[in-house]
């Protein structure tokens, strides 16, 4: 399982501020770990979107998860397939 990845962030007043080092801090047979870090290294609490798709795929298949940390588990994918994904900070 491979990953891209299209990080950004928004702040108080919806402007996209980039979210910095992504990493995979795990790989399993039909899962993966994620973090990431907003500029400055602030891990602050925030409501995140994760949207994340085959790259093989249109876009009208993606996935969506949320998480309120700078880390998610995202489950269920396939092995041998390339992921896509972009991480977002949206309103609560």
């Amino acid at each position: 399982m491979l990953c891209s990845c299209n990080a950004t962030a928004a702040d108080a007043v919806g402007v996209m501020k980039r979210v910095t080092s992504v990493w995979v801090a795990e790989v399993g047979a039909d899962y993966v770990s994620l973090g990431w870090r907003l500029p400055g290294g602030s891990t602050d609490a925030q409501l995140y979107e994760v949207s994340y798709w085959a790259s093989d795929e249109d876009d009208s298949k993606i996935s969506l998860a949320h998480s309120v940390y700078a880390n998610i588990t995202l489950r269920g994918l396939l092995p041998r397939i390339v992921y896509s994904l972009r991480v977002r900070q949206t309103k609560r």
